[in-house]
């Protein structure tokens, strides 16, 4: 409730308290002077007749009643102000006492407002694990409703602020990619929030296509999983160039490039429920400079039927690719028996001799060795 003083300042009012306070300023004044005089007279009478008790009580009546003329108008002025009264122009207040706008006002606590419509702002389209988001509602702050967040698939992270108006959203699983609805419910209204929630799978290691493997080599893959994940990821090659071992946390995979490949790329992938990740990675044939026989025998040393001679060649212990050892077409003078690791044959001459030498190759790494034995009967 607001009392209202404003009829006090109607022009006709003003001019009625102008005249009074026009009064009151010159009694203020001409009063005060003349108890004065007279208290200075009671004065001097007491003096002269110090025993005279009524004239004591005189001089202490007559000091207050100048004190009590003097500041009436100042008093006046302070009560018209405190009222809301605009006192500027008035005689006698103004020059003793300065104006100030003192209104008393009574506030009304404001009513709890319904509310008239429902609105969210910064909705996203799309979100991925670790993103976060802050929904925004219209609710204004006098709101003294229920505001309630929910959402259906229980994969996001919602934390309202303190009065419930707004939200904090954080995506906490991606296990799989599905659209989520977010809901705020106040005032008897819903607001929808549509949410997709993007399952982010790759392989985050995987090798440049420039790099090229051997045989023998090793390589780890990892994926970017989240690590609350707890489901299966499975592998697979297209090409089967690699012996593949998972790691201990279940989310890479060590591949091994076995011991004869071609020069081939594969595409390893990586399984997670609906989702899939690819790799591509080169393997190259190994290849040698050069190779040779190291013992081939002299032209002129004969071999006879059942006679046996090793053959050894010069290829590195850590070579892995094909080694082969090959006869001499149409010409099947020696049985060729190479060893388990293929870097030496012995040859056994036969009993049926169809020509008078024979050339036994090796082959490896794209390169070749010959040696040309000679038997006779």
């Amino acid at each position: 409730m607001i009392i209202d003083f404003d009829w006090f300042n109607a022009q006709g009012v003003k001019n009625a308290l102008n005249a009074v306070m026009t009064i009151l300023g010159i009694v203020r004044i001409v009063v005060p002077i003349a108890l004065i005089a007279m208290t200075t007279l009671d004065i001097t009478k007491n003096v002269i007749n110090p025993d005279d008790k009524d004239g004591q009580k005189k001089i202490m009546t007559r000091a207050v009643a100048a004190l009590l003329v003097f500041i009436s108008p100042i008093v006046i002025g302070f009560v018209l102000n405190f009222m809301g009264i605009d006192t500027s122009g008035l005689g006698g207040i103004n020059s003793n006492f300065e104006s100030k706008d003192i209104t008393p006002t009574y506030v009304k606590p404001e009513d709890p407002v319904e509310l008239s419509s429902l609105s969210l702002f910064n909705c996203p389209n799309i979100m991925k694990v670790g993103d976060s988001v802050e929904l925004k509602t219209n609710i204004p702050e006098n709101y003294k409703g229920s505001i309630v967040w929910e959402e259906n698939k229980h994969i996001l992270d919602i934390a309202p602020s303190s009065d419930k108006r707004s939200a904090t959203v954080k995506v906490e699983s991606d296990d799989f990619e599905t659209t989520t609805t977010l809901t705020v419910k106040a005032g008897g209204m819903t607001k929808y929030c549509f949410i997709t929630v993007s399952a982010s799978f790759s392989i985050s290691n995987c090798p440049s296509t420039s790099r090229k493997f051997k045989p023998g080599e090793r390589v780890t893959l990892v994926t970017d999983i989240n690590s609350k994940y707890n489901g299966k990821i499975l592998w697979d090659q297209d090409k089967d160039i690699f012996n593949m071992t998972p790691t201990s946390d279940g989310k890479g995979i060590i591949l091994e490039v076995v011991e004869n490949p071609s020069d081939i790329t594969s595409t390893i992938t990586a399984i997670k429920g609906q989702k899939n990740a690819k790799c591509l990675i080169l393997v190259e044939k190994p290849k040698l400079d050069s190779v040779s026989i190291t013992n081939c025998p002299a032209t002129t040393e004969y071999f006879h039927p059942g006679d046996e001679i090793t053959l050894y060649t010069d290829i590195p212990a850590d070579f892995k690719g094909d080694i082969k050892w090959i006869p001499d077409r149409g010409i099947n003078n020696f049985e060729v028996i190479p060893s388990s690791d293929n870097r030496s044959a012995t040859l056994r001459v036969k009993s049926n001799l169809s020509s008078k030498f024979s050339t036994t190759t090796v082959l490896a790494g794209g390169v070749a060795s010959a040696c040309t034995i000679f038997v006779s009967e």
